[in-house]
């Protein structure tokens, strides 16, 4: 069974004018990348305005911010490594989303329609600030989350220390309980200069 699938951008299957890779990337993800390589040694000296618009690069990074918290968050716990530019786009996907990040890149090429893109990132985007709001709260699976119990953990760890936060975390069977709360750390800078080091959104320092 082949791991790569190729999606051509021109009806003839004419390599020479770019083409989408969809990748094996484990039972996660996998790798979509729009590959302009050829594209551009065939016709970059002669029309070099076809170099990858600022806005189509924001949208894909917009996209792509967002599709690797949707992978954390679904269990993975690998990093990622790609780059950016004129010959490459590439993005990554749970399965459930690979057609649409396929047809985002498609439209973004082919017709400088770059909201696919953010619509894309919008549809993905798992909603972890409101789990990192002041208070005790107990969230279920299958109601609240929709990822295992133990990655759910993980990922909300993930959040809390990039937040500067101590989640306080129990799982009781497909229950989690977490109270968010400032690290010590946190609120020492906060304490000895509150306009450069505020808190996270709605936490105080009591």
């Amino acid at each position: 069974m082949p791991t790569t699938r190729t999606i051509y951008l021109d009806d003839r299957h004419n390599a020479d004018a770019g083409k989408i890779q969809v990748r094996g990337g484990g039972r996660h993800f996998k790798e979509i990348v729009l590959d302009r390589d050829n594209y551009l040694r065939h016709n970059g000296a002669k029309d070099a305005s076809r170099a990858v618009p600022i806005e189509f690069l924001d949208a894909a990074e917009y996209a792509q911010d967002r599709l690797i918290d949707r992978i954390w968050y679904g269990g993975y716990e690998g990093n990622f490594s790609y780059g950016k530019g004129d010959h490459y786009v590439t993005l990554f996907a749970p399965h459930a989303h690979v057609d649409a990040a396929v047809e985002a890149l498609c439209a973004a090429e082919l017709h400088a329609d770059f909201q696919p893109l953010h619509a894309l990132g919008d549809a993905v985007k798992v909603p972890y600030e409101q789990w990192l709001t002041p208070g005790e709260r107990f969230l279920v699976r299958g109601v609240d989350y929709d990822t295992t119990t133990s990655a759910f953990r993980r990922y909300l760890r993930h959040h809390g220390k990039r937040a500067d936060l101590r989640m306080n975390i129990r799982a009781e069977g497909d229950t989690v309980r977490i109270r968010p709360v400032p690290t010590q750390s946190a609120r020492a800078l906060h304490d000895c200069d509150p306009e450069r080091h505020p808190l996270p959104p709605g936490h105080s320092a009591v």
